[in-house]
């Protein structure tokens, strides 16, 4: 037989600390920032009447989007279990033991109020789940109790253990089980709602207790990121000298080995991260001899914008051409540019195109290869270049 290991005993100054960071995750949640816990916070209904018949319809008011419901609901659930640190009762605990009896009350009466307040509603309506909205029971088709009543508090927690966060409900919340779906979710809608509020509430107490010196929370509670978007803001933008390889899946690179020396390795650029994310948009630049032999082929990514297709040819220039090109009547000239930082070795590119010189251009488009040419005039351009002219398809 197993024995559950035993939990560390943590200090009240831990205890409260962690509280503030988790509270801080729950106040950061979307169904929080917007007020929609304290719209959904109490049980509601609409009942409307039909005019010909006096038939009634109700329908509950609930969070309607249960997703983001479900994320709010992982997000409180530590404070309502008994084995976490952050179990609510513990908090309330932590913060009374660095008080003697009555000395809050005696310094400030409001902190005081607020903090019993926070310690009974918890009581009741978590705890004891003595508070009840309303109850539920199954009847038959003759009107026979089939159940006895059920709280609105125990229907939350089989949504919370049946639905959500596990599938094996235990004693009172399997109960719940009988009353379908609808039933659990209607229930939980609220009650997590008046959870959510109940530790932002404590989130805030503990705050002002620490203002007024009667906590001492660390810095670190208060500022470290507890959401993604925080934690990036944080990070801010890194810029990392150095190089980035690609390799097969499954390589595993022998220790103390450099990246380009180890085989099948392509480092990473910004045309083969393009591919990686773009695979149909694989091209090949192939230059050919006036006579038709082919004497060089350079990779290449397309890319659509706007009535244009865009290549970026070898990572060092990007040629953009009309996509009237395809059916031989472009609306403009191609055009070659230089990528930023690689002007160098676009301009010695770009001069191993000239004339006599030809090119073609192989990719996928419209669901089948394509292709056309690019000729290369005799005559030098304004710029002293040959200018390049579309070809045939």
């Amino acid at each position: 037989m197993s024995k559950k290991k035993a939990r560390e005993i943590i200090a009240p100054q831990e205890v409260i600390e962690r509280f503030v960071v988790r509270a801080r995750r729950v106040k950061a949640h979307s169904l929080v920032q917007d007020g929609s816990v304290e719209k959904y916070a109490k049980t509601q209904m609409t009942v409307s009447f039909s005019m010909t018949n006096g038939a009634a319809t109700i329908k509950d008011v609930v969070v309607p989007d249960e997703e983001v419901f479900e994320s709010l609901t992982t997000r409180l659930r530590p404070f309502i279990v008994k084995s976490e640190p952050i179990y609510l009762p513990k908090v309330f605990d932590a913060i009374r033991s660095f008080m003697s009896d009555d000395a809050l009350g005696e310094k400030d009466e409001d902190l005081e109020k607020a903090l019993v307040s926070a310690e009974q509603c918890f009581e009741h309506r978590f705890r004891e789940q003595d508070v009840k909205t309303y109850a539920l029971q199954l009847l038959d088709e003759a009107g026979n109790p089939e159940s006895g009543y059920v709280s609105d508090a125990t229907m939350a927690g089989s949504w919370l253990y049946t639905d959500t966060v596990h599938a094996d409900p235990h004693d009172e919340k399997a109960v719940g089980k009988k009353f379908g779906y609808r039933a659990r979710y209607t229930a939980a809608s609220p009650f997590f709602c008046e959870l959510a509020i109940l530790v932002v509430s404590m989130l805030s107490i503990v705050k002002a207790l620490v203002e007024k010196d009667y906590l001492s929370v660390s810095d670190t509670a208060w500022s470290e990121p507890v959401t993604y978007a925080e934690a990036e803001e944080a990070a801010g933008e890194k810029v990392v000298d150095g190089s980035m390889y690609i390799f097969p899946a499954g390589t595993v690179p022998p220790d103390g080995a450099s990246l380009e020396d180890i085989p099948g390795g392509v480092k990473a650029t910004p045309m083969v991260l393009c591919l990686l994310g773009d695979p149909e948009g694989r091209a090949v630049l192939t230059v050919y001899e006036e006579s038709g032999e082919p004497i060089a082929s350079y990779p290449a990514y397309r890319r659509l914008r706007d009535d244009t297709f865009v290549f970026l040819v070898n990572d060092v220039l990007s040629l953009t051409v009309p996509r009237g090109i395809l059916s031989g009547s472009p609306s403009s000239i191609p055009v070659f540019e230089a990528n930023e930082g690689r002007e160098v070795e676009a301009y010695s590119l770009f001069r191993s195109f000239s004339s006599p010189h030809r090119l073609e251009v192989r990719f996928n488009y419209d669901g089948r290869e394509q292709r056309f040419m690019l000729y290369f005039e005799p005559q030098p351009a304004e710029d002293g270049e040959p200018s390049p002219r579309g070809g045939e398809q």
